[in-house]
């Protein structure tokens, strides 16, 4: 079954490091001491409320989601936003949205991840002008896979326009 509410549809695309997934190293505030996004210039879009994943998703970016099971994360829904949007990604808003991928592929065990997903994110057309006009940017959902017991960067990806 495939929800549309957390990751919507449309083909997803996982963004090449160094383009769209950059580590932001001009960001200031968030050494040690001061791990939180809000504080860091430019700090990070507004809150969302976390939530847990409803029903499963099979994202066409080829991530299998399921609601989690009862363990608990290690790193909360603040922590993860502020790990996830070190990678560079500008948005009017974000969520973190505590899910599990299963077992396979590249993960040898049931995985608890924060999906971080940002509202308002500019994509910059690459390419020729479509229909005459050619915009700035599309404004589109960006997602940010973390995973939740160990806050490691795990894929960030977003649906070509």
């Amino acid at each position: 079954m495939r929800s549309g509410g957390v990751l919507g549809g449309g083909v997803a695309l996982i963004l090449v490091l160094g383009v769209a997934c950059a580590s932001r190293s001009d960001v200031s505030g968030l050494s040690g001491s001061d791990p939180s996004c809000r504080t860091a210039s430019p700090p990070c879009p507004p809150v969302a409320a976390p939530s847990t994943l409803g029903s499963e998703i099979n994202d066409s970016a080829g991530f299998k989601l399921e609601p989690p099971d009862s363990r608990q994360p290690l790193i909360d829904a603040s922590e993860a936003m502020d790990l996830a949007w070190k990678e560079g990604v500008e948005a009017t808003s974000q969520q973190a949205i505590l899910a599990l991928v299963p077992r396979g592929g590249s993960f040898k065990t049931d995985t608890l991840v924060w999906l971080v997903r940002y509202e308002g994110y500019c994509a910059v057309p690459i390419g020729p002008p479509r229909g005459g006009h050619n915009p700035t940017c599309y404004m589109q959902p960006y997602f940010t896979l973390i995973n939740a017991e160990t806050g490691e960067f795990i894929a960030s990806w977003t649906r070509p326009p």
